[in-house]
């Protein structure tokens, strides 16, 4: 992290950001200069915080097709699951809770001024000024970083225990037990993290039950037998809308 402070001492210090909103969602851009010192940070983090290798999303954890077979691979030895989603996650993150986290890991004090300007950033949209009080941005390199730290407390409980199987693909978050009472103490274990980091499940991408009766998770359906894509994943329309930044193109089936 020395390494990183020094390579960083170049760039100003202070970040801030305009907004700019897409499809309903507001999206916080960066400075190049910003955007470059988050880059940065966001390669070398993951590594410092101690990330868990099973969130997946992660480079080097695997990603959404090694997450999608082992998940499958799994399924014959438990009978139970639970699988649950973040209801609006990047907003959600607690600003205080966050900056005490990341106090404990974090010992170098210019890596620790940049992050907390990360957090506590100001937004600029019509030539108004707005300070940030709770939630991290969209669109940013370094947020899906700490998108993962904020419930590293969940990863540790609940991967150490070897009864489980267990992932996270950011906020898409599976258990598997199998037993009912080991899989009514992971769901206890989830809900108090959940509680103690002030956010809340999403109802309805939330399943708890038998694996025999199938369930949807990062656009697959799972059964004992079979792997599907989710009917979510489909599009009903014949045409489907494909939005980057500002651009928007439809393709045709």
């Amino acid at each position: 992290m020395t390494c990183l402070g020094s390579s960083l001492l170049a760039f100003k210090s202070g970040f801030s950001t305009s907004s700019q909103s897409f499809d309903g969602e507001t999206l916080h851009l960066w400075s190049s200069q910003d955007a470059l010192v988050l880059k940065m940070l966001a390669m070398a983090l993951p590594d410092a915080l101690a990330l868990s290798p099973l969130c997946t999303h992660i480079k080097g954890h695997g990603g959404l097709k090694a997450t999608v077979s082992a998940l499958h691979a799994a399924l014959p030895d438990y009978s139970y699951v639970m699988k649950t989603d973040v209801k609006h996650y990047y907003e959600s993150i607690d600003h205080t809770i966050l900056l005490k986290q990341l106090d404990k890991d974090i010992t170098d004090p210019f890596i620790w001024r940049l992050l907390v300007q990360f957090v506590k950033r100001s937004v600029e949209r019509g030539g108004t000024f707005t300070s940030i009080t709770c939630g991290i941005s969209r669109g940013c390199p370094l947020s899906p970083v700490i998108a993962v730290y904020y419930l590293k407390g969940l990863d540790e409980q609940i991967e150490s225990d070897p009864r489980y199987f267990y992932r996270r693909f950011m906020d898409d978050i599976i258990v598997l037990a199998k037993t009912r009472w080991h899989l009514r103490k992971a769901v206890r274990t989830v809900n108090q993290h959940f509680n103690q980091l002030k956010v809340e499940q999403a109802p309805d991408k939330t399943f708890i039950g038998r694996i025999s009766k199938g369930f949807d998770f990062l656009g697959y359906q799972f059964g004992k037998e079979k792997l599907t894509v989710s009917k979510r994943t489909i599009h009903p329309n014949p045409y489907i809308e494909i939005r980057h930044g500002l651009n928007c193109s439809f393709l045709s089936n």
